[in-house]
């Protein structure tokens, strides 16, 4: 039989990873013998489009499989309502975070599936397919939904699986026509995306642990840098960019994959997450020597009865010391920032915007937060909009506004989030520690010197707006003239060569 994997994209913005999920699922599906191609909607290449028919007929597969994320889940819907319609004869299976989130309603929105996975799919999506090849009733395959005469029919949960050294190594080959903008931060000129675990027993209000759980499983060192040998070697990689989330939880199992690698004569720059409270200087040193050159951490909340609510048990010195240790061991810095916790006020996101400040890492996104099914602040979504798809892709970076569970208004949430940016790396404090002084290769240098320049451009907007949010000490009248004929001028003389890729990025900044 022939499986046709589709990672759903966002249907605006392009996926700045590998679809690792489905890459395991496509491992062992050829593991079993089967043929498998995979097509990534969100990837470069692939222009956010679906597969056109022509691609389908060239395949002909006999199983059509789709990972389903809420982002961009409505064109997903109406894509597999017109496959069926094209192609009555294709089984369908959809499977990934959303659909096991909410599998039920998944198959009364998406009627056309015949099958849902839910959980960890690397098992159950094997006996699925030999049960369709076999033709027989598919009621003892574990983890599964189906229809049987109109009804929607549950099969017993499927446990975790404990071993992870049993699963073969993702099926990358099937993604080498791609490329992914993540590539654009590295060091190295190919990039390998891993994960090394499963699992996370972490209680974030803001997480959807519906896949994968609160049981954290790890492979052995052994195996990670087998991986690590086999992708280098097959496919050219020259950096790893790890994807737990936690990955710096066991020292132990750190120091024995340093001595792997060490063993084996692998020396290679890497990236990775950690977590506050995780780490102390001799790891993070233990990680520089060994190849690490930045960590991200999760600041999420500057405030601290909202990261209580949101079950981040940290203060804002532990997390001050994390970023001090990590940068004294010569390690850039990554700060995930949200807000739109349901605590949240504008003073509270004020305390989440002085913390960036004070921890000062080199790269600090703001993101609103997204009460998504399978997060335990997705009952706070109001009751007339809880499974209104299209309201869901109104998003910050769709175009739209998101759902706001804050005292803090839609609109505002988006102003927030832009002026955050813009105000913290426009800092002089920025450009000081980042730009002129830090120690890093030339790519990523100009990578940063990019990101101050755009911010620094969208620092000037803000302030001919005279809109202040962030910061409560507001500019003088004579610094708010300046900025509003600078803004003028400079829009002028930027929008001249907009066609340019550099000025087109300025331009976006100005708007």
């Amino acid at each position: 039989m022939r499986i046709f994997l589709i990672n759903q994209g966002n249907g605006v913005d392009f996926n700045q990873n590998p679809p690792l999920g489905i890459l395991y699922l496509a491992a062992s599906l050829k593991k079993a013998g089967y043929e498998v191609d995979i097509y990534d909607q969100g990837a470069n290449e692939n222009k956010l489009n679906y597969p056109s028919k022509d691609y389908i007929k060239r395949f002909s597969p006999d199983v059509v499989g789709f990972s389903l994320y809420t982002f961009g889940l409505p064109q997903t819907l109406q894509y597999v309502k017109e496959l069926k319609e094209d192609f009555p004869r294709i089984q369908v299976i959809v499977g990934g975070h959303h659909a096991t989130a909410l599998p039920e309603r998944t198959m009364l929105d998406c009627p056309e599936a015949d099958f849902l996975i839910y959980g960890e799919g690397d098992i159950t999506i094997i006996e699925l397919i030999k049960t369709i090849e076999s033709r027989l009733e598919p009621a003892n395959v574990r983890g599964i939904y189906y229809r049987n005469n109109g009804n929607i029919v549950k099969t017993e949960p499927r446990a975790h699986i404990q071993d992870l050294d049993t699963l073969p190594f993702p099926a990358n080959e099937l993604i080498e026509k791609y490329t992914y903008p993540s590539e654009g931060i590295g060091t190295g000129r190919k990039i390998l995306n891993l994960t090394a675990s499963r699992g996370c027993p972490f209680k974030c209000t803001y997480c959807n642990k519906a896949v994968y759980g609160s049981s954290f499983r790890r492979r052995s060192p052994k195996h990670v840098v087998d991986e690590i040998a086999c992708m280098f070697d097959r496919f050219g990689y020259d950096e790893v960019m790890f994807h737990d989330e936690l990955f710096t939880a066991k020292k132990p199992w750190l120091y024995e994959l340093f001595e792997e690698l060490r063993k084996r004569g692998l020396k290679f720059p890497w990236r990775c997450l950690g977590k506050v409270g995780t780490v102390d200087y001799d790891l993070l040193s233990a990680m520089r020597k060994n190849g690490c050159y930045i960590i991200a951490f999760g600041l999420e909340a500057g405030n601290a009865k909202v990261r209580e609510d949101i079950n981040r048990k940290m203060t804002n010195e532990d997390i001050k010391n994390t970023f001090d240790m990590a940068k004294k061991a010569g390690l850039m810095t990554y700060a995930f920032n949200m807000i739109n916790h349901r605590l949240d006020t504008i003073d509270t996101i004020r305390d989440t915007y002085n913390l960036m400040c004070e921890v000062n890492p080199t790269f600090a996104p703001v993101f609103v937060c997204s009460p998504l099914p399978g997060s335990p602040i997705y009952q706070y979504v109001p009751e007339d909009i809880k499974y209104n798809w299209k309201r869901f892709n109104s998003y910050r970076y769709f175009g739209g506004l998101p759902i706001s569970i804050s005292s803090v208004p839609p609109e505002d949430l988006m102003f927030l989030a832009d002026q955050m940016e813009a105000f913290y790396y426009s800092r002089i404090k920025y450009f000081s520690e980042h730009v002129l002084h830090l120690k890093t290769s030339m790519k990523v240098k100009r990578l940063i010197t990019m990101v101050w320049l755009g911010f620094f451009l969208a620092r000037v907007k803000h302030m001919a707006r005279d809109r202040y949010f962030v910061t409560i000490s507001q500019p003088s009248s004579f610094t708010r003239f300046l900025s509003k004929r600078f803004y003028k001028v400079i829009k002028v003389f930027v929008g001249l060569f907009k066609s340019l890729p550099v000025f087109r990025t300025a331009y976006s900044k100005l708007s």
